[in-house]
């Protein structure tokens, strides 16, 4: 479900969701996904610290973080802020896999199954921590960022 913010793109809530292939759901107000949270306004501010959020993973790229930090009103209220930086497109020659996947919708198709590939291959120990991080909470209400609230929060 999208959560209406003015400052940051993407907000959405997880619940609902089908998570298992056994058809479990996910809990409303447990999973959120955004893109970035540095022009969050005071109203989104209050709306996202009122999710009692446990922990905030931040997969933007180093210079994506120091040039578009988290809103500190909403960093202050969460205790805790991984910073776990992925930069798509990097490894594997992925750059130049879309020079060869760009002519059509469905080559665009196999690109973006190429990046999700590397984001496993090239970030498990990102993803590990994330994970980690999780299992040492009783009952995390998490939320997961990125620039857009795309690609890598969508894999994450």
């Amino acid at each position: 479900m999208r959560i209406d913010l003015v400052g940051t793109p993407n907000f959405r809530d997880f619940g609902a969701q089908k998570s298992t292939v056994k058809g479990q759901t996910i809990g409303a107000g447990r999973l959120f996904r955004a893109g970035h949270l540095s022009e969050l306004t005071a109203p989104d501010i209050e709306c996202v610290r009122a999710l009692e959020l446990t922990h905030l993973f931040d997969l933007r790229r180093i210079s994506e973080q120091s040039q578009y930090p988290n809103s500190a009103g909403v960093v202050e209220s969460i205790p805790c802020v991984l910073p776990l930086p992925i930069a798509p497109g990097h490894q594997h020659g992925a750059l130049e896999a879309l020079a060869e996947f760009a002519s059509s919708p469905n080559d665009s198709h196999e690109f973006m199954c190429a990046i999700y590939r590397e984001f496993a291959r090239s970030h498990s120990a990102t993803f590990r921590a994330m994970f980690a991080s999780l299992l040492n909470h009783d009952a995390p209400n998490l939320l997961v960022h990125c620039a857009a609230g795309k690609d890598r929060t969508g894999f994450a």
